[in-house]
């Protein structure tokens, strides 16, 4: 594990014991889309709680809804109501 993963843990109480649990428990596979590649650990921007490890695009996507419910369900129902 380099500096920046271990410091990034450290700082949101994520030990590398608490990782591996994680790992095991999501079965090695991101929380949301189910994709096995490198996972990062997701935490609470208010809360700083650890969530789960997602994927990078995962990742990506709660920090553009900016974790806000409303956004991702309004992007489902578009999702739905455009399918092609």
């Amino acid at each position: 594990m380099d500096n920046y993963t271990e410091s990034y843990l450290k700082q949101h109480g994520c030990t590398p014991l608490y990782r591996a649990e994680l790992l095991v428990k999501q079965g090695g596979l991101c929380a949301i889309c189910g994709k096995s590649c490198k996972l990062n650990v997701d935490h609470c921007h208010e809360t700083n709680k650890i969530r789960g490890l997602l994927c990078f695009n995962c990742n990506l996507l709660l920090g553009h809804a900016k974790d806000n419910i409303s956004i991702l369900s309004n992007a489902i129902e578009y999702l739905l109501h455009n399918e092609q």
